[in-house]
């Protein structure tokens, strides 16, 4: 690999790790921009991300996969992770229990644009983060992960390919292989609001492991109303700050009425940053999608895990590791 490539290929990677990717199995992705809350809101119902509000009420899913939920609290090891915090639920006399699993990476979410690109590249193109959830029904020996991923460059250009076409690095592609409505030289950074056809529910296999966990009693109600969601949502269409794992782990917490967080933070785009000497162009002040492509706005894991770790516990409602 030429070294202008390496080093773009860090800043790539450790970005595109937000949208839930795993690391080895998934790399070069590039993940970022939504411009304002209307700008998501309309994604979700436009591009078929999220569930809009209001929509008819679904039959939740079968409960295909049997399992003793008690045998958590022995040591029993479950593909999507475990920290021990659903096992004290169900101890502690939980029937249903919602869980949001975390991979904290440490990111700085607070930072402003520069320092947050800065820290991106820092990172060394691994994690910066992945949540999931787990919804377990000791009552119907249920027990499931669902979590948001894609973006894997099968079909087409990858967010990291396209960055690269886009500033004129050396990459498999040209831009006759990009969508034409986001493939901008002057800025490149719009490419990222690109919405793909890859997406998928990772299920148990999220290629992460989590370092923070919360989980919550609920009533049939609650858990019946994310299992709606859940079976709602679009796995398909995959746009990582448009509609990403933070986006739907936020998501099914809401639709189980279980507490209000606000884990989104938004950041101004430098025109450019430098990977190992190398500049890569994000966006071109004066240029017509400029502001449009300057914004980043993410659901980020870290500052879900952060949020609800600064809840404090309740018996029978609330636990939480980290």
């Amino acid at each position: 690999m030429n070294i202008k490539t390496a080093g773009v290929k860090t800043l790539i990677l450790a970005l595109a790790a937000a949208a839930g990717l795993a690391a080895a199995a998934q790399a070069e992705d590039f993940n970022t921009a939504s411009i304002s809350a209307a700008g998501l809101k309309g994604s979700r119902e436009e591009m078929g991300g999220l569930p809009a509000p209001g929509r008819p009420a679904l039959t939740p899913p079968d409960r295909s996969l049997e399992i003793d939920v008690k045998g958590a609290s022995e040591g029993e090891s479950f593909g999507g992770g475990d920290l021990g915090v659903v096992a004290r639920a169900v101890e502690g006399g939980c029937q249903r229990v919602v869980s949001i699993l975390v991979d904290k990476s440490g990111i700085k979410y607070t930072a402003g644009g520069k320092e947050f690109a800065s820290q991106v590249i820092a990172a060394g193109g691994g994690n910066i983060g992945h949540v999931w959830v787990r919804l377990v029904d000791k009552t119907g020996g249920a027990d499931s992960y669902h979590g948001h991923t894609g973006e894997l460059g099968l079909d087409e250009v990858n967010y990291s390919g396209a960055i690269r076409i886009l500033n004129d690095y050396t990459f498999t592609g040209n831009i006759e292989d990009l969508d034409p409505e986001f493939a901008d030289e002057d800025n490149p950074a719009l490419y990222l609001q690109h919405i793909y056809s890859d997406g998928k529910d990772h299920g148990a296999e999220p290629g992460h492991a989590p370092n923070f966990e919360a989980a919550f009693c609920v009533s049939k109600e609650q858990f019946e109303r994310a299992e709606i969601y859940i079976a709602a949502y679009d796995f398909k269409h995959y746009g990582g700050f448009n509609s990403g794992c933070g986006v739907f782990a936020l998501g099914v917490f809401d639709a189980a009425g279980v507490g209000s967080l606000n884990p989104r933070f938004s950041h101004v785009l430098p025109e450019e940053v430098s990977a190992y000497g190398f500049p890569i162009r994000l966006v071109t002040p004066g240029t017509a999608n400029y502001e449009r492509a300057r914004t980043i706005s993410y659901v980020y894991p870290d500052a879900m895990a952060d949020q609800l770790g600064s809840l404090p516990e309740k018996a029978g409602v609330y636990y939480k590791s980290k």
